[in-house]
């Protein structure tokens, strides 16, 4: 792996928000849990049930396909069929710092970062549209940023093709951030397969854009184009770009069905 390519991050981005239980409340729950595994003789616990992690921490896991998020473009248009998992989530300032962070009630102010998100699940397949926006206007650093991320978007848009090993697009968009000292804040594979969704997302790890996955691309496959940096709150244009489209790999190339344009041209929105 790139050294350049970090494999350990810490980001703290924004302020705490408001919690829902008290220290006090949760100093007692943590010394409740301490007190019976000291009775019962217990070094060390690991709670993997959500409602427990919850209970003890105060954080709330979050559900990738939000079952209870049906949207009505997505309905109104595929009237006929099962929509499962379809959600759209709209990120805006340093909350795009996670693909698929907690929406959260702020008002969307002139050139704020935003991110677009729509996952329409038809017949249980997985489907991904992801798009960086800005409102209004956007500063000299975002932009900059944010064509150097379409960049690689372009460039990876054309490397896939069949005979292809994941490994080797992946070395060819790291270059491209490397030139601009930004590998460091990639902050994700660079596109990943697509199947019928479930707890995994839907996907074999053997058709990640990574480092590391040898497998060669082949006719009939199905694959994302995923390009994302993170930029750290307090740096020149904080934020997460991210660009997502959906190509089908055929004999002689890839097609790519995903018809929303991207980029500064295109996405920039009228406050």
């Amino acid at each position: 792996m790139p050294v350049d390519l970090l494999n350990f991050i810490k980001r703290h981005n924004g302020g705490k928000t408001w919690a829902a239980y008290s220290s006090q409340e949760m100093d007692n729950r943590q010394t409740g849990v301490w007190g019976l595994m000291a009775a019962r003789d217990i070094g060390a616990c690991v709670f993997i049930s959500y409602h427990n992690i919850c209970y003890l921490t105060g954080f709330l896991y979050c559900y990738f396909g939000r079952k209870y998020a049906m949207v009505r473009e997505i309905v109104a248009s595929y009237p006929f069929v099962e929509l499962m998992h379809s959600w759209t989530w709209f990120q805006s300032g340093i909350n795009t710092d996670g693909a698929h962070n907690p929406v959260a009630n702020w008002l969307i102010r002139p050139g704020d970062i935003l991110n677009l998100n729509c996952f329409p699940m038809i017949f249980g397949y997985y489907t991904a549209l992801e798009r960086t926006l800005f409102c209004d206007h956007a500063s000299d650093q975002h932009l900059r940023l944010w064509e150097i991320n379409s960049q690689v978007d372009e460039r990876g848009l054309e490397l896939l093709s069949p005979g292809t090993r994941c490994q080797d697009i992946t070395a060819k968009l790291n270059e491209i951030y490397r030139a601009h000292d930004l590998l460091q804040y990639r902050s994700f594979v660079c596109g990943h397969s697509f199947g019928v969704f479930c707890h995994h997302y839907g996907r074999e790890t053997d058709v990640e854009l990574r480092e590391d996955v040898d497998t060669k691309l082949e006719s009939g496959m199905v694959i994302a184009m995923e390009p994302i940096i993170m930029i750290p709150e307090g740096q020149p244009g904080p934020g997460g770009y991210r660009e997502h489209d959906i190509l089908i790999i055929s004999e002689h190339g890839a097609e790519n069905i995903t018809t929303f344009p991207f980029g500064p041209a295109h996405n920039i929105i009228p406050a």
